[in-house]
């Protein structure tokens, strides 16, 4: 089954305002309640950023090295709940 963009957005927002407050998560985290279809997720960051301007999250300044190994282990944003 292929979700829409618009489904996936929506999945994401409701997995992290589901989160409890003061919760750490990284993209990795979110991208773990969609299907893995191979598409690219550029989409995620103006998402997550978008999330962050409503003051629903906040920037940790920790990074902690990616699970996916399509992601090569880069460093990603630790993120908080607010």
């Amino acid at each position: 089954m292929s979700l829409s963009r618009s489904q996936q957005a929506a999945i994401v927002r409701n997995v992290v305002t589901g989160l409890p407050k003061g919760s750490r998560f990284t993209t990795d985290t979110v991208l773990a309640y969609l299907p893995d279809d191979g598409k690219e997720r550029r989409w995620l960051g103006p998402l997550i950023t978008e999330l962050a301007e409503r003051g629903l999250i906040a920037m940790t300044g920790i990074y902690k090295k990616s699970e996916h190994s399509r992601c090569h282990s880069r460093p990603k944003l630790v993120w908080r709940r607010r």
